[in-house]
């Protein structure tokens, strides 16, 4: 009786995720079958790829949850207008329309996370750690004269969101222009944004009069070496990003070790 018992209780078990549409179980969070097709069509990744961005979005809302974090009113409006500067969404009400506020106060609570979980183990560098931080990636701090770049713009911040997840997507909504140009020929504002980017990498999206745009850059050249005193703060400031992103990722693989997955279907 006790064996029927067990068995029944797992067939119920089985038999409710199945008619609820659950594909993974992680602790005592869930991914549905629709959580996986959202996300795919969201970031245009394959159903492993996004299998693996739900597992560990549970394991931070699990954290979250256990640390009790949440943002005052004032926190989100500062995180709205700065998202609405970055995905040039010309206003707060096409942005609500596109991203529900619940995942938009999620995404303003997640640095609140990840500045707790550093914090335990961040340590300050010395001078020596800054100087030696700065030499390996001094390719950063060189003052390019000539940037290849590639432009993405789209009327659709949202499409143009699209484009840059899966740069392959043939979309007629974004038009895309490489262009090589001179330093001394851009605004000042727009020629700190293409010296800060990474080569292959793309720019926030800003917006150009009714254009959501974004900027890739494919290469830079030229450059000029820049004294270590002279970038000394923005060094510390990227030392302490690259520290703390170090401690988080290494923080969220022991959860996801621990963490009981049940692959469902």
């Amino acid at each position: 009786m006790k064996y029927v018992l067990v068995l029944t209780t797992l067939f119920t078990t089985l038999f409710g995720d199945i008619l609820n549409g659950v594909a993974i179980r992680v602790n005592d969070g869930v991914i549905t079958l629709y959580d996986l097709e959202t996300a795919q069509k969201e970031f245009q990744k394959s159903k492993s790829e996004v299998k693996e961005i739900l597992i560990h979005k549970l394991l931070e809302d699990s954290e979250i949850k256990k640390y009790k974090l949440e943002v005052s009113n004032s926190e989100f409006e500062t995180f709205i207008n700065r998202v609405l500067q970055q995905r040039g969404i010309p206003s707060k009400e096409l942005l609500f329309r596109t991203f529900p506020k619940e995942k938009l106060r999620r995404e303003a609570t997640i640095p609140k996370l990840y500045q707790l979980l550093s914090s335990q183990s961040m340590e300050n560098p010395t001078e020596e750690d800054l100087k030696e931080f700065f030499e390996k990636n001094l390719e950063r701090y060189q003052a390019s004269s000539e940037f290849d770049i590639t432009i993405y713009s789209s009327r659709s911040p949202v499409e143009l969101q699209k484009k840059i997840y899966n740069p392959l997507l043939n979309s007629k909504f974004v038009r895309v222009e490489k262009q090589k140009v001179q330093r001394d020929k851009l605004p000042p504002q727009l020629s700190q944004v293409l010296q800060d980017l990474k080569e292959r990498e793309f720019s926030p999206i800003f917006q150009m009069g009714t254009l959501s745009v974004s900027i890739f850059l494919n290469e830079k050249s030229g450059g000029k070496d820049i004294s270590f005193e002279t970038v000394k703060d923005r060094v510390r400031g990227e030392y302490y990003f690259e520290q703390q992103q170090k401690i988080v990722q290494k923080h969220f693989q022991k959860l996801r070790e621990e963490a009981i997955i049940e692959y469902i279907r």
